[in-house]
């Protein structure tokens, strides 16, 4: 299995370096979809025009923006190898990746060889449960927060040290493993290893 859970992106060197060698291809040859509950009417696109952007300074041209106000279907997936689950409203998020169908793909997808990078809540969600998701409003009508158990911990991006008594009152209530993880830096996964980048 092979995952990227990144805070805030492919934004430094290292975490681009690793990306490619996770995917094992040339930038020509990465056929990318990306995943966001936006539509380009939505005043957030600009959050996709900006990866977009970041993706093209990469030489990363093959990319198809999947918006999860849709079901997915297998023409879709057709010839992807990295799925690119953007950040915003966790909540949101997952609501959108279940409804749309494509939760039930994801795993497989992964299975076969696939890449799964994540950002923020694309991080989040790649875990067995959204709990370390905060700040948003939770009322969207989303009851089950179980994540895509592509990974057994949880992820915290956006890590700071102001954070560390609540972090640590977390992880003590918890019962299962948190990893910090600051903007500029990712949680890389290929097989059963994992380490920060």
């Amino acid at each position: 299995m092979k995952l990227l859970l990144t805070s805030d992106g492919l934004t430094t060197k290292a975490l681009q370096d690793t990306f490619f060698k996770l995917v094992n291809k040339q930038p020509s040859e990465i056929n990318l979809l990306i995943v966001t509950p936006t539509t380009e009417k939505d005043e957030n696109w600009s959050y996709v025009k900006e990866t977009l952007s970041r993706l093209s300074s990469m030489n990363i041209t093959q990319v198809t923006v999947f918006s999860l106000d849709r079901k997915v279907t297998d023409n879709d997936l057709e010839g992807i190898n990295v799925i690119y689950v953007l950040g915003g409203n966790t909540f949101e998020y997952l609501k959108g990746i279940k409804e749309s169908g494509l939760f039930e793909k994801i795993l497989p997808f992964v299975e076969k060889g696939g890449v799964y990078a994540g950002i923020s809540a694309g991080a989040i969600v790649a875990g067995p449960n959204i709990s370390t998701a905060t700040g948003y409003d939770e009322d969207i009508g989303l009851t089950d927060l179980t994540g895509l158990g592509l990974v057994e911990f949880l992820v915290w991006p956006h890590y700071s040290l102001g954070e560390k008594v609540a972090f640590e009152q977390f992880v003590s209530k918890s019962g299962i493993e948190v990893v910090p993880i600051k903007d500029g830096e990712g949680i890389a996964i290929n097989g059963e290893d994992w380490v920060i980048v």
